[in-house]
């Protein structure tokens, strides 16, 4: 089979002779519909259409029996022209983009952004070399050579992936990213780029600058002569493809010395790409089988240790959980050791209004307040977790920093009464955090998903050694507060376990205090 044709193809006497040996058989593959004309009366009436005759002749100097279909789409040259109108968008964007100057300040100023692209010569360079639209020259060349010349004369875009590589070494020097992601990316953009680039080499080796060669790997393989540049161009993306995918060939065989060099080449060059692929992977899944081995590890010490099973189920359901928030939850290490002055000020920007909005150390000046942010600690606790019991001695403040707390009392037959609910920027256990001995009075239970941060009174007691006047406003406003720092009436002692009871609570006023 040299070629299929369908809707609009024309074969036969296509000449100007009166009659002509055809050179090929035609068979229809399915049911036909076809309209016979004169060839004769098809040329004469050509004479009065001279360009339409050119075309003719052109589309038939190399066969004289068919003229495949014309494709029903843009002219590729038009497309190509249209598509090089956007050649100054990168210019454009460039000159009116603001940016933060090494001062933190926001430049808007259009002289300044203007000056400091025209500084930058590296850049100006590969911006003018990657976007000056070459390809309008290949107007004049020949009309047989104008897609080739257009071919050549667009290689100056293969510089714009600079642009790719400098968003992508961009994004790696940007702490806050999303390492997996722009890994997977990365891998993507380069597969894409390779196979497309080994295609387009497999097609010029079956077609060099447009003629066909006749123990080309299409001719040998299919035996179809005349393919469309997209259908050659699928076919070559199907061999390089099978190549990456696979250990060997495929449906289509070379055929050529330069064709074996160039698979050979293509399978040395496949297990490059097949190890970044291989690399993402093992950076995705290595956290998680340490994590599952670390787990094991901990299941197996409570085991050995006879630890019931209802107490293991607990921790391994925390462990799970804790491992499907740890990405976006957990604080960095690089926080924990960064220099004490950064620390505060993340800390402070994080979970500061936490302390700046409490009772208790409401206005006590932003030197304290953003030390003492440097001692929180933050702690996750899921549905059904206890942060603290009644009767407990802990001396540590908890803020709600995300999720809801019940607070509650538990009966000796084991019947709990709920008070009422805790919500994000609430807090308690204030007293119990600065005295040594107080205990609670009530138990505080996670009904969600809950972040919650912890003050040690251990850990921050010797900042009031160096802020008298704060450790005095402290321990005044302490006096104002009641054992629990709120007021509950007696409720019926019988409620059932997990029954929310209608009481009537009085909580102590723990708004900022008020100016007198």
């Amino acid at each position: 089979m040299i070629r299929s044709t369908g809707n609009g193809g024309l074969f036969g006497n296509i000449s100007k002779k009166s009659f002509s040996l055809s050179s090929i058989t035609v068979t229809a593959a399915t049911n036909v519909d076809i309209l016979q004309l004169n060839s004769q009366i098809f040329f004469k009436y050509l004479e009065n259409l001279p360009n339409t005759a050119s075309l003719i002749e052109f589309l038939t100097k190399r066969t004289e029996d068919y003229i495949l279909p014309m494709q029903d789409e843009m002219d590729p040259l038009k497309y190509d022209f249209f598509e090089s109108s956007d050649d100054t968008l990168p210019f454009e964007v460039t000159l009116h983009l603001s940016y933060y100057d090494k001062f933190g300040n926001y430049v808007i100023n259009s002289q300044r952004i203007s000056k400091r692209y025209l500084s930058s010569k590296k850049s100006l360079v590969y911006d003018l070399l990657a976007n000056v639209p070459f390809e309008t020259f290949c107007i004049a060349a020949p009309r047989n050579w104008k897609l080739m010349v257009l071919s050549i004369l667009r290689l100056n875009r293969i510089l714009r992936l600079h642009y790719v590589r400098e968003f992508y070494n961009w994004k790696d020097k940007q702490l806050m990213t999303n390492f997996l992601i722009l890994k997977i990316t990365w891998v993507v953009l380069n597969g894409a780029l390779v196979i497309h680039i080994f295609a387009a080499l497999w097609y010029f080796i079956s077609k060099p600058f447009g003629y066909e060669i006749k123990n080309s790997w299409v001719i040998s393989t299919f035996g179809v002569r005349n393919l469309t540049s997209r259908d050659l161009y699928a076919m070559s993306m199907y061999y390089v493809i099978t190549l990456t995918t696979t250990t060997g060939y495929g449906d289509i065989r070379t055929n050529t010395v330069m064709e074996l060099l160039m698979s050979v080449f293509f399978m040395n060059v496949n297990p490059v790409f097949a190890g970044s692929v291989a690399g993402v992977i093992n950076n995705k899944m290595t956290p998680l089988l340490q994590y599952q081995v670390t787990a094991l590890n901990l299941e197996n010490s409570l085991k050995f240790q006879k630890t019931s099973m209802f107490l293991i189920e607990k921790i391994k359901s925390y462990v799970k959980y804790f491992w499907d928030l740890r990405a976006i939850k957990e604080i960095p290490q690089f926080i924990k050791n960064a220099p004490y002055s950064l620390q505060c000020e993340v800390m402070t920007a994080m979970y500061g209004h936490h302390l700046s909005q409490s009772f208790i150390f409401y206005n006590l000046g932003d030197r304290f307040l953003t030390q003492l942010s440097t001692h929180l600690k933050r702690s996750i606790y899921f549905t059904g977790n206890y942060v603290v019991q009644q009767g407990d001695i802990d001396q540590t403040m908890y803020f709600i920093n995300s999720g809801e707390i019940s607070v509650l009392t538990i009966h000796p037959d084991l019947t709990e009464t709920i008070h009422f609910t805790l919500h994000a920027n609430d807090s308690f256990g204030i007293r119990q955090g600065l005295q040594i001995e107080a205990e609670h009075h009530f138990s505080y239970r996670a009904r969600c998903q809950t972040e919650v941060l912890l003050l040690l009174l251990s850990e921050w007691q010797q900042l009031l050694k160096y802020f008298p006047d704060v450790r005095t406003e402290i321990y005044q406003r302490l006096q104002s507060l009641p054992s629990e720092n709120v007021k509950v009436e007696p409720v019926d002692d019988t409620a059932e376990s997990g029954a929310e009871d209608t009481v009537k609570d009085t909580p102590q006023d723990t708004s900022k205090p008020k100016d007198k």
